[in-house]
């Protein structure tokens, strides 16, 4: 199911002293990573993604599985 939140991360990750990053890319989430990985402090990358693109997705996983699976009998 989707749920959307309209949260917005970054104030809470920096009131506990972390560093916040908002990756909307692949690019900029492989550049995060790499920066919170050689970091000395605690570091939250925020990857949105395309909720609805996403469950779409899933179902045609599941229903291709489903497929498979009927198949086979």
């Amino acid at each position: 199911f989707i749920t959307p939140h309209g949260l917005d991360f970054e104030p809470v990750v920096t009131m506990f002293g972390a560093e916040y990053r908002r990756a909307t890319t692949r690019k900029a989430f492989r550049l995060a990573l790499q920066e919170a990985i050689g970091a000395e402090t605690s570091q939250v990358i925020e990857a949105p993604t395309d909720s609805v693109l996403h469950e779409q997705m899933r179902r045609k996983i599941i229903n291709n599985i489903v497929e498979k699976l009927t198949d086979e009998k």
